[in-house]
């Protein structure tokens, strides 16, 4: 008898409280999509490292930057190597973008060079953007150079109209 009556409470107690929740929770609020970027910034970027070398980018609507390109240098032991890497692409994030690209230059057949390059930038308005490079020659194959030390500095770049 006890152990019915326990059951029956027990089973009062629990229609009860489960009455209380008849809604459902309410939910958050949706929260919209942060943009890319505050800027307007699609379009050919076109910009100058402070080597006095070229840099080039596209950044598509999207917030893609496509058809990147950088040209630098490295003074090496025998010598100055110069170099353009293309075709790296990345994604803005906020202001801002990194990538880092692993490559490869043939030189006369069976000689090259490879390293790895990392390019970041910040979009400082709708037409201004800077940032920074860091290049590294993993390894070299080709004569002549010597020791090629790894090369960084920084870039500055505008929209072109």
């Amino acid at each position: 008898m006890r152990l019915a009556l326990l059951f029956g409470c027990f089973a009062l107690a629990t229609a009860l409280a489960c009455d209380e929740f008849e809604d459902p929770p309410p939910t958050a609020p949706t929260v919209p999509d942060i943009p890319n970027t505050q800027f307007e910034i699609s379009g050919r970027w076109d910009g100058q490292t402070n080597q006095g070398r070229p840099l080039r980018f596209d950044v598509r609507t999207s917030g893609n930057i496509v058809q990147a390109t950088i040209s630098i240098h490295h003074d090496c032991s025998g010598g100055r190597l110069v170099l353009q890497l293309s075709g790296y692409e990345t994604k803005v994030s906020g202001d801002s973008f990194s990538a880092t690209v692993t490559w490869r230059r043939d030189q006369d057949g069976d000689k090259y060079y490879t390293g790895t390059l990392t390019v970041s930038g910040r979009f400082e308005g709708n037409r201004i953007a800077n940032g920074s490079f860091v290049n590294g020659i993993t390894d070299k194959q080709a004569d002549n150079l010597g020791v090629c030390e790894p090369s960084s500095g920084s870039w500055e770049a505008a929209r072109a109209e």
